[in-house]
C-alpha cells in the first residue's frame, strides 16, 4: 500500500492484488489494538474526481462555495 501525506492528511493507496475490504481489516485491527480513536475515512478518489467533472460538464456556470 502507498501511503501520501503529511501531519494532517494520511492517505493510503491500494496496490494490486489488495481489496478495499483487506485494507478496512487491516485498518480496523490497527485501532482496537491501539489508543488511538480517531475517525477514519474510506474513499474511492476515481468516484469523487467522476463526480466533479460531471458537475462541471452539467453546470459550467456554477462554482459551488463553502461559508467558512
Amino acid at each position: 500500500m502507498n501511503n501520501f501525506g503529511n501531519e494532517e492528511f494520511d492517505c493510503h493507496f491500494l496496490d494490486e492484488g489488495f481489496t478495499a475490504k483487506d485494507i478496512l481489516d487491516q485498518k480496523i485491527n490497527e485501532v482496537s489494538s491501539s489508543d488511538d480513536k480517531d475517525a477514519f475515512y474510506v474513499a474511492d478518489l476515481g468516484d469523487i474526481l467522476k463526480k466533479h467533472l460531471r458537475w462541471l460538464k452539467a453546470l459550467p456556470r456554477v462554482t459551488p462555495f463553502y461559508a467558512v
